[in-house]
């Protein structure tokens, strides 16, 4: 459901993805790799806000861009995104938050409000729609990100580090709660983080990009017999020594 062929970003002189290929069906990948590894430039690239300055991206059957060319801008992509800094608008309520999306597609306010409703329930937050995101907490807003996100119903799911900012207590919760919902969604989802915990409980695969490129890719346990390069191994040992 996204495929990349042969697709490279040039910034100036840098290279910050190099002719990488990957398919991704109706699954939870983590996305991990060292900083400077490729991995918000492929996500800006798999959203539309930056073309490939070679090679070719399809999104649920439909070439999307191709060498320097963006041929569907980002709002007609359907790829929803929830960003580290969650991104919420604080003059909205969260109901507001979450219909914002569906007015822009014409949807009417019986079914947006039901969608909403369905969304919130979904996340845990029953009651919560009159609230700012001022009004909540931390775990809350996170829950809202991810319900604004999936009210959209949409083809593809992009997660860039969404609880770098929580501890280790509400982080594990919510991961319990968001690898639920996460596989009952039969759309490609992408989840970056540098936290091994969190790759290891929410991902069944694992893509290790570095250079730019995908070094490897595969469960914890493929990766922990052959890890390819020193930042794999570390990688491992670091999501295996947290079952300790």
């Amino acid at each position: 459901m996204i495929e990349l062929v042969s697709v490279s970003v040039r910034r100036g002189p840098a290279l910050m993805l190099d002719r990488l290929t990957l398919s991704l069906g109706a699954e939870v990948v983590a996305l991990v790799g060292p900083s400077g590894s490729g991995k918000t430039t492929l996500l800006r690239v798999l959203l539309g806000l930056e073309p490939p300055s070679a090679g070719q991206v399809s999104i649920a059957g439909r070439v999307v861009s191709h060498d320097g060319r963006v041929d569907v801008p980002p709002e007609e992509r359907n790829v929803a995104m929830v960003f580290q800094d969650l991104a919420l608008w604080p003059h909205l309520t969260v109901h507001g938050n979450l219909a914002y999306g569906l007015s822009a597609r014409g949807i009417g306010k019986t079914e947006r409000d039901r969608r909403v409703a369905q969304a919130l329930s979904w996340v845990g937050l029953d009651g919560k729609a009159p609230r700012s995101p001022q009004e909540l907490s931390g775990g809350e807003r996170q829950r809202v990100a991810i319900a604004r996100a999936l009210v959209l119903d949409p083809v593809a799911l992009l997660l860039d580090e969404p609880m770098g900012s929580l501890d280790v207590a509400l982080k594990s919760e919510l991961l319990d709660l968001f690898a639920r919902l996460f596989r009952e969604r039969e759309i490609p989802i992408v989840y970056v983080t540098h936290d091994p915990r969190e790759a290891r409980r929410i991902a069944r695969r694992i893509i290790v990009l570095e250079g730019g490129r995908v070094v490897q890719h595969g469960s914890l346990d493929e990766l922990v017999l052959a890890p390819a390069t020193p930042f794999v191994g570390a990688f491992v040992r670091a999501a295996r020594g947290a079952d300790a």
